[in-house]
């Protein structure tokens, strides 16, 4: 294997694997995610959920699952992601509701020159590459005056698909990182948190193309060059009617916790 190669994303890669995959990422808008969403908003602690008057930051935004929710509750919005095209499609998805942007990479984004520094009343992360290190945390941390909410993978993601596409490639298939990691970086900060795992199934039925498309994002953003002919073959043997259909079997985790700031 290409020593280049990762079974974790690349961080320097995010803002160009997200821009691609803009255009057919999920509508937050239609009925299976909203009912997704409020499933996952069911773990939030009530304090933390949002509602009106409260101020949501929401780091990696993406098409605006998270943002979407808060302001139809009411909230004020900030969504924050680093791809320029999720966040074109997130002000189209939220609209008429006003939601405020920040086109930024969290890895390198100054919470007080941002003017973030205890702005918010909650913090959100859901499914966000970029949380990898204690000082990722530290940096949620110093935006919320309140609480801080993270969601991601649990110990499971089972995708059929993908699965297929990186063995081709010799590319090691790996749970993200997500809740587990989150706790451990927590953890050494002294955060005494306590996460929450669920399973969730996600029925997918993408035509050829998109598969193709999206099984060739996930191997560049692991620093594999994709064989387009090769996942065209597999797709074709793999799918029927000119589209695939198969389940993803899932877990996903939920880290809730008040800075050190709000428990005082």
């Amino acid at each position: 294997m290409d020593s280049r190669v990762m079974a974790q994303p690349r961080l320097e890669r995010q803002a160009a694997f997200w821009d691609a995959r803009a255009g057919d990422y999920a509508d937050p808008r239609d009925s299976a995610q909203r009912a997704q969403s409020a499933r996952r908003f069911a773990h939030v602690p009530a304090p933390a959920r949002p509602a009106r008057g409260l101020r949501i930051l929401d780091i990696g935004s993406g098409t605006g699952a998270i943002s979407l929710h808060a302001a139809e509750a009411g909230a004020e919005v900030t969504a924050l992601d680093v791809s320029s095209a999720m966040l074109q499609r997130l002000r189209t998805v939220v609209a008429p509701l006003p939601v405020d942007t920040a086109h930024a990479d969290w890895r390198r984004f100054d919470v007080q020159q941002a003017g973030f520094t205890r702005a918010f009343d909650v913090a959100y992360a859901q499914m966000v590459p970029s949380f990898r290190e204690a000082s990722d945390f530290l940096r949620m941390e110093a935006c919320s005056r309140d609480w801080c909410v993270f969601i991601g993978w649990g110990r499971q993601r089972n995708d059929p698909w993908l699965e297929a596409a990186f063995e081709m490639h010799g590319v090691p298939w790996e749970v993200p990182t997500g809740a587990p990691l989150a706790v451990d970086c927590l953890r050494t900060l002294g955060r005494a948190v306590r996460p929450i795992y669920w399973p969730e199934t996600w029925h997918r039925q993408p035509s050829l193309a998109a598969a193709v498309r999206d099984a060739a994002d996930h191997l560049r953003v692991r620093g594999a060059e994709p064989d387009l002919d090769l996942l065209d073959c597999e797709a074709t043997r793999f799918g029927a009617n000119g589209a695939l259909a198969y389940a993803c079997a899932v877990e996903i985790g939920l880290v809730a916790w008040q800075p050190s700031c709000a428990r005082r």
